[in-house]
């Protein structure tokens, strides 16, 4: 055996004390950088979570908003607006006037309106008429009135048994 040279058991390699916290810190730091990403993965899919549901909300605000500005256009209408004051009762002007907004003066004359006169009311229906026999038959006599009936004898009503305590 030669005396330089360090004979040990054969396969084993020398360690290098050195190494072992170095490589304890890159794992360490390999670790802390997949936990990091992990949790901004996870932050980042909950705001996208949280975009997508903001998003069909306002889609749904937005419809209801046009149904909403169709609703107003409808009764901004000439003929509705008419329709809707005629069944609170008032009547058009046949002299209209307008205010002059500059010096507060009145252009034209002012004078009441009056209701027309109601409409008829409609004529009460008359009953029909009976249908006359077919051909090659005999008319039946006509149905007698139902007969009175007996009223019915009275019922006794349920009462229930008094209820009882048991308070000591």
């Amino acid at each position: 055996m030669s005396a330089g040279r360090d004979v040990g058991t054969p396969g084993r390699r020398p360690s290098n004390p050195r190494r072992a916290p170095f490589a304890l810190v890159v794992v360490a730091l390999f670790g802390l950088g997949l936990v990091g990403q992990l949790l901004l993965n996870t932050a980042l899919q909950h705001g996208s979570f949280d975009m997508y549901s903001l998003g069909v909300e306002a889609s749904a605000l937005e419809e209801r908003r046009q149904a909403l500005d169709q609703q107003v256009a409808q009764q901004e209408e000439p003929g509705t607006l008419a329709e809707l004051a005629n069944g609170l009762g008032m009547v058009p002007s046949e002299n209209p006037v307008f205010l002059r907004l500059a010096d507060g003066g009145i252009a034209g004359t002012p004078i009441a309106a009056t209701a027309p006169p109601p409409p008829p009311p409609p004529p009460a229906p008359s009953p029909p008429a009976p249908l006359p026999p077919a051909p090659g038959t005999t008319a039946a006599p006509p149905a007698a009135p139902p007969a009175a009936t007996a009223p019915a004898p009275p019922v006794a009503p349920m009462v229930p048994p008094p209820a009882t305590s048991t308070t000591p």
